[in-house]
């Protein structure tokens, strides 16, 4: 095989960061075609039939030249078109590294589709050349763009933020849509392919500023044509560490949708990265909206609360620490870090504390059991600076230990055991239509 080295052309090197691919010098079974539908109107593909190479082959390839004018990390993102599995793969270098070419891996679309590169070069300012090798006869590009890494977005001032102010990582793209609040939203075409796990590549960053600290809910205006175009996955300032699912409303105009996000946030600049699941769905806008703040928090309750620091706490010991305050919930997963919950003014809580077992009702050997003193069993939580108690996810009236025959009742219930009939613990059947009012009064 012909060594890979070659060297760069001043002549006709483009001088801006989007470059068409039939701009480079083509060789070998790379040929250029026309195609009205296409950026410039002409793309560059190797023909069905033209072979498959692995490793590469420096006769057929595409030289591109671009002049860089500020140093820095580039991203590079090629506009493809693959056809099917045996046709959407590249191999690709810069400034003839790395040595061994790396494989481009693309999406199989029947259109040309934006793609992240798999290389992320640091680049001085100069020209330089991406070489584009074959790999799979019947891969299709029209066009690449290089996109400078170090500079910060530009972050809106405000709580709401147009979804294309951000930073589009591709297979994002802007579209035109007369229902968009600006006539124009960000989507992942159709046939790009979804996601059972979120690819932190696919993703749009936009910068919004909080003025406040509070608590707040993240809203988005979204279009979901159907099943398969219905969700997303969204993270804010990183958090969850796995992006969390956003199911969408379907609709074909725009419908204000609430993510599953509810975070306490300090003033500053704030990133909303929104990640591809299901391609189609389009994203118009984003917002966020205030829902606790210092102003309109609840006095606190008699319970004190002792609150975490972001200094490692001392090992604990078997002598109560007095709280460090007070607060009261509801308590939200906390932006910085998901492990601890914060209230509504962002203050860090620290939970600790046990469960009862039985939620609100009593339990015990007997029919009916010993009333159990909820009083006396907070006055022992707060005397040692516990602050919560877990309840059960559902109740129940009776079970056995199965090695030792020993039988626990539990009382009251939601509903009146009135009857008709008797149920599986030997006392009359619940009464669905008939709340059981000593339930709610605790």
């Amino acid at each position: 095989m012909p060594t890979l080295t070659h060297k760069a052309f001043a002549a006709d090197c483009n001088s801006t960061l989007t470059v068409e691919a039939e701009s480079g010098v083509v060789t070998g079974n790379f040929v250029i075609r026309e195609d009205p539908n296409v950026s410039g109107g002409r793309a560059v593909y190797t023909p069905d039939g033209s072979g498959t190479f692995n490793p590469a082959n420096s006769l057929h390839r595409i030289d591109i030249c671009i002049t860089i004018a500020v140093a820095d990390v580039y991203k590079i993102i090629g506009w493809t078109k693959a056809p099917d599995g045996g046709s959407n793969s590249f191999f690709m270098t810069i400034d003839n590294q790395p040595t061994t070419p790396a494989t481009w891996t693309l999406p199989i679309t029947t259109t040309y589709e934006p793609v992240e590169a798999p290389l992320k070069p640091t680049l001085s300012a100069g020209q330089h050349i991406i070489s584009i090798y074959l790999r799979e006869d019947g891969a299709e590009i029209d066009k690449i763009q290089l996109q400078g890494q170090s500079a910060p977005p530009t972050c809106n001032s405000g709580l709401t933020a147009e979804a294309e102010s951000g930073i589009l990582h591709a297979p994002f793209q802007i579209v035109q849509s007369s229902q968009a609040s600006q006539g124009q939203a960000v989507q992942v075409a159709d046939g790009f392919g979804s996601f059972g796990s979120p690819n932190l590549q696919y993703r749009v960053d936009i910068c919004v500023t909080v003025s406040a600290l509070a608590t707040y809910e993240l809203w988005g205006w979204t279009v979901a044509p159907d099943a398969g175009s219905d969700s997303f996955y969204i993270q804010l300032d990183g958090a969850p560490s796995t992006p969390a699912k956003w199911n969408l409303v379907r609709s074909t105009g725009f419908e204000a949708n609430k993510t599953p996000l509810k975070l306490s946030l300090s003033p500053g600049q704030h990133t909303v990265s929104v990640f591809l699941r299901e391609d189609g769905a389009q994203l118009d806008k984003i917002e966020l909206r205030l829902t606790g703040n210092a102003a309109n928090t609840p006095a606190p309750t008699l319970t004190p609360t002792p609150t975490a620091t972001w200094t490692p706490a001392p090992i604990p010991t078997n002598t109560p620490v007095p709280a460090q305050g007070s607060t009261t919930g509801p308590l939200y997963v906390d932006a910085t870090n998901p492990r601890y919950f914060s209230d509504a003014n962002g203050q860090i809580v620290y939970l600790t504390g046990s469960h009862t077992w039985s939620n609100f009702q009593d339990n015990g050997g007997a029919n009916p059991p010993p009333a159990f003193n909820y009083t006396a069993y907070l006055d022992f939580l707060q005397a040692r600076n516990h602050n919560f108690f877990r309840l059960w996810t559902w109740e129940q009236s009776r079970w056995s230990v199965e090695t030792s025959d020993d039988q626990y009742w539990f009382s009251p219930a939601p509903f009146k055991r009135t009857g008709p009939g008797v149920a599986l613990d030997g006392l009359p059947k619940f009464d669905l239509t008939q709340f059981e009012q000593a339930t709610f009064d605790r």
